[in-house]
């Protein structure tokens, strides 16, 4: 009868232990991908290749439609600042396995933003 309850006692406390750590490695994921998520200029400038996971947040938070090329590229920084035409920029954002993930920016004869599109070269 003893050795039942201590089998018992120690099933449930390696329960508890595998589920607290469960817990804690999850909120840390978790954690760390909302952090790798979230837009900011310096993080964009830093780590072209973790562009592809703030995309999402920079168009969300910032109307690039309407923003002078100006504003942009204060915004956006020159790093990986692919092409420069006189109405587009292009910035690299990351690559999946088979291509380059462009941002395109588009301007307007006023050097307002009018589009934007991520292409895939």
């Amino acid at each position: 009868m003893r050795n039942k309850k201590m089998l018992i006692f120690c099933v449930t406390i390696s329960v508890l232990v595998v589920a607290v750590c469960t817990i804690v490695i999850t909120a840390q994921i978790q954690k760390n991908n909302y952090e790798r998520n979230v837009f900011s200029t310096e993080r964009w400038n830093e780590n072209v290749m973790q562009r592809t996971y703030m995309i999402d947040d920079l168009l969300s938070r910032y109307e690039i439609i309407g923003m002078s090329r100006d504003e942009i590229l204060d915004l956006l920084g020159t790093n990986a600042l692919t092409r420069i035409f006189p109405d587009v920029l292009m910035y690299r954002v990351g690559r999946d396995f088979l291509h380059i993930i462009q941002f395109m920016i588009h301007f307007d004869e006023n050097d307002i933003a009018y589009q934007y599109s991520i292409m895939y070269d």
